[in-house]
């Protein structure tokens, strides 16, 4: 019997950038949810984990990735590619994100893998009992629904609708990006807006990709002019 209990517990690994937040997921996996869940591992990038002694002796079933991380970042999902060469059953993905856009959508299209969107305000407030239900239902094979939650609200949208669903989502910039698009309109170059904001400069340059990829758009300019349009910046310089 302990065999079985054993292997009904969802393996789960972690790949989050901002430490306070990948602490906190830890010590949740860890132990308030340890009877339920096993922690794999958990890394802030791909790099750290092909790093890392023994990565071929993990073998998570559901991976929390940060979005922004398979976003203007290939770390996260360079992570499940590796799982996907190694063993049939690769993990699924709960994205864990600041924000929703169409990226979310498009990488479940593109991986047929991820299984929602949760923003990391709503498991901070509500916890390892809504953390667990969430877990459990990105494993179960029979529920094809893909989720998101819009504060604490979740919204089941069967694989028909996501599309439609995606484009009524408003654009929406982090703060980091809106002092990226800030600096930008003055002028500065992407090495100086990562000295001014404390940041590296690989960093930045991610969040301009993020950026130009959210608005569909390929130079500064046309960014600039697109952030404009949506009220991200002023269509006036004072």
């Amino acid at each position: 019997m302990e065999e079985i209990k054993k292997k009904s517990k969802i393996r789960v690994a972690i790949v989050e950038d901002e430490k306070p937040i990948r602490l906190y997921l830890e010590k949740m996996i860890k132990e308030d949810l340890a009877k339920s869940c096993i922690f794999d591992f958990s890394v802030s990038s791909y790099e750290e984990f092909i790093l890392d002694e023994k990565p071929n002796e993990y073998n998570p079933d559901v991976i929390l990735l940060d979005m922004h991380l398979g976003d203007g970042n290939p770390s996260g999902m360079s992570i499940v590619e590796y799982f996907r060469k190694r063993r049939k059953n690769i993990p699924k993905i709960l994205v864990v994100s600041t924000y929703l856009n169409e990226f979310v959508v498009e990488m479940n299209k593109q991986s047929g893998i991820v299984r929602g969107c949760i923003k990391k305000s709503v498991i901070l407030k509500n916890g390892a009992v809504f953390l667990e239900k969430q877990l459990k239902r990105a494993v179960n094979p029979k529920d094809t629904e893909f989720i998101v939650f819009l504060d604490n609200t979740p919204v089941y949208l069967p694989q028909s609708a996501r599309d439609k669903y995606v484009k009524k989502l408003p654009h929406k910039i982090t703060a980091i990006q809106k002092q990226l698009l800030d600096g930008l309109e003055k002028g500065e170059s992407y090495t100086a807006i990562a000295k001014d904001l404390g940041r590296n400069e690989n960093t930045i340059r991610n969040h301009g990709k993020t950026l130009r990829k959210k608005l569909n758009v390929e130079t500064t300019a046309q960014l600039l002019a697109k952030a404009k349009e949506l009220g991200f910046l002023s269509k006036t310089k004072p």
